[in-house]
This record gives C-alpha cells, structure tokens and sequence, in this order.
C-alpha cells in the first residue's frame, strides 16, 4: 500500500488477540497528533461477533469537521502471489475513501472474518496480533468560525500540484491556479524554492494567503488583513491584494480597537515597511502607497478634514516608494479635494 504518500502514516495493532477478543476489550493505539488533533487507531466486532475491522477517530477542537482521504490495509505475513489465470493467492483485506469526518465520529475500515484472522496458518497473525497498515490525509478542515481550510501540507490534495519548500515544510499548492494568480510561480521548476525569503515570512501567514489564492473566503482582523497583504505583495498575488482592501473597506475595520503593535500577525509588515512607532497612521499611507493598495488609500484619504493635514502627513512619507498609480491618486486629491474621493 503507498500509505509513505500520506502526510500521516504507520501501522497499528491488536495484540494478543486469542486472550483479548474473547473478553471484548479493544485495544486503542495512539496515532500521533496532526492538526491539533488525536488520532486513534483501535478496533471494532460486528454485531454477530463474526467479523472484525479496524477503525480510525480523532479528537480535537470543538465542532471540528475534517475531510479526509485514509486508506487502511490488514497486513499478512504470507507473500501475495498471482496463478497463471490472474487470481491472488489470497483474500486481501483493503480500503480507500475520502469523507467528511466530525470529531469522534470512526473511520471504518475492511471487515474481516473472526474466525479466518485466529487460525494462524492463514498468515493474518504475527506473534499473536493482529496488524492494521494506514495512511490518513486531511484535504481540508472547517473550526468553529465556520470557514473551511485547505491543508496544503496534503500531498493528494490536489492532482495537479505544484510543490515547494518552506523552511523544511513542503506546500502542495494548484499548480495552474496558483501560476495564474502569481508571475513568481510561473516557473517550470516544481521545488520552488523560499531561499531569499527565509527569516521574513512566517508559515501561517503565507497559508493564510494561500487560502485566498484557492477560494476561501477568509474573515480578518485589521492586523490579519495588513499582515497578508504585505505577503501578497511579497508573492506578486494581486487578487489577494483586492481582496482584502475590499475586507478593510465593507467590513470597517480600522486601528482604533485593536492594539496592532504588539499583534504578531503584523511583525513582518511592520519590520519590511520601516514602521515608526510615532507615525502609525503615516504607515498606513505609505504602506497603501508602496502597496499600490488604490482602494484603501482613497478610504484612507477620505478621512481627511482638509488638504492640509493630508499634505503634513505626506510629509512624512517616503514618496519615491510610491507607485505611479498613488502617486496620480493624490494629485487628483489636491485638484478635485474631496470630490475625488466620492467618486
């Protein structure tokens, strides 16, 4: 079984299975953790007492559903041949789903007669206990907030995949989406590579954006919205950089409520755009401006009394990081005012 393909992997067991199966007790094999949840492998008798099968659950955050792709084997100890006419040597006993899972709900997997595991000369035994090979992928998860996630460390998420490295991390990404949204990715070399990169962008932030990338319709704090936009801007995704001016913009989030220097989410933006600690809003302008972020800079220049607090602020800010296109946007500000703006 390819079970190696799978992000989690390994083998679980019924020992001393003559002694313990009589007396009903199963026993559970702890599986490891993955994506802050429990992973448990134990087993499971028919209702007649004739049949047994393996079967997987996890526990974990409140509400949790999961999508998940597993694939279950119950190994033999005796090779598996093939007769002239094609037939194997041997039942085989195998599965392989994806399904929605929620928390504690049993991955079941192939039933196999009671009384064909016990008799030893069939080769299901190895020194008393029964051994169940697996492998388990989670293609996606859906918390509490209601949003579903894409797992990009899933190898078979996608069958078309477009792998690179971060930190020792592999992320398995659409590969004709993603070279659609970003020019970066364009690039015929699968093992794209973050070597320039290592020690600015952190894994959640650049998940976060990648989720963008793939559809999800993700809810932001403002700090969570700065924090991918710098990312994106990073990783040339465009779409990414409307999405989430248009977040700031028809959700209203702004700094008044949030204390966003101290918020981790911000770190990167705040270290590569030169943030001052005496200049908060003059950040946002310039950030806007370097961005090319043209919808929330008209917000931003929308909360201007007059033309002369807008100009002290700019003032402070590094102009030459400019794009041409801020740069047009606050000049039309000094030529219409405030009529620019509502247009």
């Amino acid at each position: 079984m390819d079970s190696q393909n799978y992000y989690q992997n390994g083998k679980f067991y019924f020992t001393n299975i003559a002694v313990l199966l009589p007396a009903n007790v199963m026993p559970e094999n702890e599986l490891g953790q993955y994506l802050d949840t429990r992973w448990v492998g134990t087993f499971k008798l028919n209702d007649d007492r004739t049949h047994i099968r393996p079967i997987i659950y996890f526990t974990g955050p409140w509400n949790s559903i999961l999508t998940v792709k597993i694939k279950m084997l119950i190994l033999n100890t005796q090779p598996l041949t093939w007769n002239f006419f094609g037939y194997p040597s041997r039942e085989t006993y195998s599965m392989s789903r994806t399904r929605l899972l929620m928390d504690e709900e049993h991955l079941e997997g192939p039933e196999i007669p009671i009384s064909d595991v016990l008799n030893e000369e069939n080769g299901w035994l190895s020194k008393g206990k029964l051994s169940v090979e697996y492998g388990i992928e989670v293609l996606a998860e859906k918390r509490v907030d209601g949003v579903c996630r894409f797992n990009f460390h899933a190898y078979t998420l996608f069958v078309s995949r477009l792998k690179f490295d971060f930190r020792g991390r592999d992320l398995f990404l659409e590969k004709e989406l993603t070279r659609f949204h970003s020019p970066l990715f364009e690039d015929e070399e699968e093992d794209w590579m973050f070597d320039d990169m290592i020690g600015k962008l952190r894994l959640r932030s650049v998940r976060n954006c990648l989720q963008i990338v793939h559809g999800v319709n993700m809810r932001m704090s403002m700090a969570k919205a700065i924090d991918i936009l710098s990312i994106a801007h990073f990783l040339e995704f465009h779409t990414v950089l409307e999405y989430c001016q248009r977040e700031i913009i028809q959700r209203h989030l702004d700094v008044s409520h949030y204390d966003l220097i101290r918020d981790p989410y911000i770190a990167f933006a705040l270290r590569v755009h030169n943030y001052q600690s005496s200049k908060w809003y003059t950040f946002l302008l310039e950030f806007a401006m370097k961005l090319g972020l043209r919808h929330y800079l008209v917000h931003l220049l929308r909360d201007y009394k007059s033309l002369k607090s807008m100009a002290q602020d700019l003032k402070e800010v590094d102009l030459e990081l400019a794009t041409g296109e801020s740069m047009k946007m606050i000049v039309a500000m000094f030529i219409y005012g405030n009529n620019f703006t509502r247009n």
